[in-house]
This record gives structure tokens, sequence and C-alpha cells, in this order.
């Protein structure tokens, strides 16, 4: 009954989001209705990863000892993982929450006021997560990999504009952040290093086992300062 209950309230929400007409709404209703059943199954206070399809791809439901629970949305900009999130968020009572988007926001061409309106939808999630009271962990926008597939629909200096609207956030917040950028950028290029990724966007293997540890130790931390368990 009780999924039943989920599924109708997904379906019922998701009508008034999907005037949006976005190729990928579908995807993202499809996710509100996993992430339903992944809460149903996991603990009411499982640590959640907020983001799109890096998120989405992120394929271990343990940080360490923390139970996770995928709020990923492949194809989403800020703005989409917030409409999103006040749809799947609710009833839930996550102890922590990383969250880590914003590489669609920084597909070309980037509209006028892009940074802007990313800064008013983050803080919309981060306002969210709070309302929830979940203690927020911030993460960088991955680098972009040259010479791939996706390489060239994405600009790298609006991530590093995206990067500095979150860093700035979790300063004035007191929110703790995971800055990739010393583990995959290249200095010299100013773009991610060789073989960070399979597509140009997307981390390959051995990137995504760095992001693990990054997640984990990050939570670890906070675990460690709050003293409140991760679920």
């Amino acid at each position: 009954m009780r999924i039943i209950l989920i599924a109708l309230l997904c379906f019922v929400a998701n009508r008034a989001v999907a005037q949006t007409e976005s190729p990928w709404e579908p995807h993202w209703q499809a996710r509100d209705g996993i992430i339903g059943f992944q809460r149903m199954i996991a603990t009411p206070t499982s640590t959640v990863i907020v983001g799109d399809s890096i998120t989405e791809s992120f394929w271990w439901n343990l940080l360490g000892e923390c139970r996770v629970v995928n709020y990923g949305y492949g194809g989403a900009k800020a703005e989409d993982v917030a409409r999103h999130l006040a749809i799947s968020l609710p009833g839930g009572a996550p102890s922590y929450a990383i969250v880590m988007i914003g590489t669609n926001d920084a597909k070309i061409p980037v509209p006028e006021g892009a940074s802007d309106s990313y800064a008013t939808s983050l803080q919309r999630i981060i306002d969210m997560l709070k309302a929830a009271r979940s203690t927020v962990i911030l993460a960088s926008v991955p680098p972009i990999e040259q010479n791939k597939s996706l390489s060239d629909q994405r600009d790298q200096s609006f991530i590093n504009q995206l990067n500095g609207v979150i860093a700035a956030k979790a300063s004035a917040q007191g929110l703790k952040l995971i800055n990739f950028n010393p583990s995959f950028m290249n200095a010299s290029t100013g773009f991610a290093n060789t073989d960070f990724s399979i597509d140009g966007v997307h981390p390959a293997r051995a990137s995504y086992a760095t992001l693990y540890y990054k997640f984990r130790d990050a939570l670890n931390a906070e675990v460690t300062r709050t003293g409140r368990p991760c679920g």
C-alpha cells in the first residue's frame, strides 16, 4: 500500500512539473519514482547525494558505513534538480546531503544571466535540504577533459565561475566543500587530466573511485564533527 501511495504522489506531482517540456522530463519523472522506492528500502536518515548524470551514475549505495540514496537526475540543470527535489524530498529526513550540480548549466551556449540563475537554484536546493534537517556538503563541478566526444559541448570557463559560486556559498554558510580540482584538474591546461573521463564530461571508472573516496572522507568528517549518525 505504501508503494502504491508513493507512486501516486509522484504521478500527481509530476503532472504539474511536466509543463517544462524538456526531453529529459520523462526520465526525471522516472527518477522521482525510483528515488521513492530507494527511500523505502533505506533508512529515513540515509545520506543523499544530489546532482545530475554524474551523480546518477554513482553506483555505490554505501559511503563507508553510511547508506546512500541517489538523487541524481541525468541531463538536469540546477533549476531542474531543485524542481524535482521539491517532489522527491518531502517526507524524508536525510541526516547528510552531498550536492554536486552544474555540468549541464555549463552546456554551450551558456545563456546570459546563467550564473545568477544557477546561484538561485543552488540556494533553493540548500534551503530545502536544511529544512529537512540535513547537514549539507557542497562539491565542486568536475572539470571537462579535452578532445573527447562531449568536450566541445561544455564551457570550462563557466564551470570555473560555478565553482566560485559554490565555494562562496560554502564559505558564507559554513558548509563543508569538496574541491575536485586538485585531483582532476591539469593546472597547465586548465582542463581535466587525460583519461579523467569516458567522453569529456562523465568520469571514467578510476575517476569515480576518487570521487567515492572524496565523498566518503568528507561525509565521515561531518559525522565526526556533528556526532549525528549517517543512517
